[in-house]
């Protein structure tokens, strides 16, 4: 049976969430040591594989999907996002304040850009 583009990231996405999963239950150091730090300790190479994974998926999915229906997913996403770190509040309280403490960077700004420009074509098709 052939895979849809659309079916091929979801069968990716579990597969690597199950492991993940699996891993983290069984061995969180592991985790931390072979996935998380080698990520976020190499912020440069780490964007720019991010930025084109992003830019695939957002293609296949705008193929098969409405910007609309992808931003209502998102709302769901954030919503269940939230909920996992609200379990971690006391602790990243004081990160949350430093990041808002920290000038706004250019890349950040090309990021807001981003979004705004995302949140303008969606109000356009749904209007």
């Amino acid at each position: 049976m052939a895979l849809t583009a659309i079916q091929t990231i979801a069968f990716i996405f579990i597969l690597f969430g199950l492991i993940k999963i699996l891993v983290v239950i069984f061995n969180k150091k592991a985790w931390y040591n072979n996935v998380v730090k080698p990520i976020y300790s190499s912020q440069g190479i780490s964007t720019f594989v991010f930025i084109v994974l992003a830019l695939i998926l957002f293609y296949y999915i705008l193929k098969e999907f409405s910007l609309t229906q992808v931003f209502a997913v998102m709302a769901l996403i954030s919503v269940l996002l939230v909920l996992g770190f609200l379990q971690h509040s006391k602790e990243l309280i004081p990160v949350f304040a430093k990041l808002y403490n920290k000038k706004i960077t250019s890349w950040r700004w090309v990021y807001i850009i981003f979004w705004v420009i995302l949140m303008v074509l969606a109000l356009f098709e749904i209007f």
